[in-house]
């Protein structure tokens, strides 16, 4: 049983949503709000590390297998009959007992490590914080000078906090913070910052054009609305693309892209993104240029259709190639009736196939448009720039 040696730094949520051009339903990603999201100012003070170690415990179980071995072996010289002394199942059953115990203590403790937190004397509580000083993680942040003043954004953790007292002080700590920090003189641009001393929820994000392995040139002047609990916030995008909102009430939130007809939100997570009063999210949009193309798949056995990936990837001059990671590619989901959708398609010509998982659940069978299996005779669907294609129904087999 290891223990964790990672931080878990402030996560960033990435929102990939399906936009219509003006402000259709978005596609949406899952947050949960975080009771132990806190923010406050602090004086820092100097760094204190804790040494964390299972060794004087593995030590102490070798010593006792060494210990209990060694008994063993003296009744063994003991005597000739020694296999009729009563003591061999006792003495026996103590050495198995000792070794594994040994073993488990290798296996339960990590490698010694060193844990280095800054405490901080808090100045100005802001959410979530009652103590006087709170001990804030080290790892990961910027040098920090004593006695200077930082707004801190983070949570409330005991991921590193072994749960043996033996292996260290560090066992002492109710808890730390992890999180990320602004000196208190440039905090009140930090968006972290707005979100902890306003009501409702802050969000910021980016808009910029899909690229396949180039750059993403940033959207700017689009006006972003944010929606949730019956309360509707509205924003425009800077040059460079980003965007920020606040006040926000608490609830599943929406958001929506004024985008041009030619242009739509790529595809992406088709959950809810739920927001916390005083909680801070960021969202990434990418907008790609709206072709689209619609079918129909059709089981050959009549077998199920649940689970059948469709793939739209360029029609290269050897089909059978690995794709580049500069090809475009673009992915999506069978519904049940078979019927299909791909958008945000780029112009272009590509291959169309359809695979379906076989019953053993390690490899699936894939079929290319109009039903064949040879990839060499597959038909290409040319797509031209922000228009629809329909009618690309073909068999597929199943099993």
């Amino acid at each position: 049983m290891g223990i964790a040696g990672c931080i878990v730094m402030f996560r960033q949520i990435i929102l990939v949503m399906s936009l219509a051009a003006a402000f259709p339903p978005a596609v949406r990603a899952q947050s949960v709000c975080n009771d132990s999201w806190l923010v406050f100012v602090g004086r820092a003070e100097a760094p204190v590390t804790f040494h964390v170690s299972g060794e004087a415990e593995i030590e102490k179980a070798r010593k006792q297998a060494v210990l209990a071995e060694e008994e063993f072996e003296r009744l063994k010289t003991s005597s000739a009959d020694w296999m009729r002394d009563p003591q061999v199942l006792e003495l026996t059953i103590r050495m198995v007992k000792a070794k594994q115990e040994w073993n488990m203590r290798k296996a339960m403790y990590p490698p010694p490590h060193d844990i280095t937190f800054i405490p901080l004397a808090v100045t100005r509580p802001i959410r979530g914080v009652k103590e006087a000083t709170l001990m804030l993680l080290a790892r990961g942040l910027p040098a920090m000078e004593p006695g200077e003043e930082y707004v801190v954004y983070g949570a409330r953790s005991r991921q590193l906090i072994p749960p043996f007292p033996e292996m260290g002080d560090i066992a002492s700590l109710a808890d730390y913070v992890e999180g990320q920090v602004a000196h208190v003189s440039t905090a009140q641009n930090e968006p972290r910052f707005l979100a902890a001393a306003a009501s409702g929820a802050t969000v910021t994000g980016t808009l910029t054009m899909h690229s396949f392995g180039g750059m993403s040139p940033p959207l700017g002047g689009i006006r972003i609305r944010l929606s949730s609990g019956g309360q509707v916030v509205e924003t425009t995008t800077r040059e460079d693309g980003s965007f920020l909102a606040s006040g926000i009430a608490p609830g599943n939130l929406d958001i929506t892209a004024a985008l041009s007809p030619d242009l739509t939100i790529v595809e992406g997570l088709t959950n809810k993104l739920h927001v916390c009063d005083g909680g801070y999210t960021t969202v990434h949009l990418r907008a790609a240029v709206n072709g689209r193309v619609r079918g129909r798949i059709i089981s050959s056995t009549g077998g199920s259709l649940d689970n059948v990936r469709l793939q739209l990837r360029v029609a290269r001059d050897n089909r059978r190639a690995v794709s580049s990671p500069h090809d475009a590619q673009f992915g999506t989901t069978a519904r049940t009736d078979g019927t299909f959708e791909f958008s945000g398609v780029s112009a272009g010509t590509y291959l169309l196939s359809a695979s379906v998982p076989k019953s053993d659940g390690k490899s699936r069978i894939v079929t290319y448009f109009r039903g064949t299996d040879d990839v060499d005779a597959a038909t290409p669907i040319d797509v031209g720039k922000a228009t629809l294609h329909e009618g690309f129904d073909f068999i597929v087999r199943t099993e």
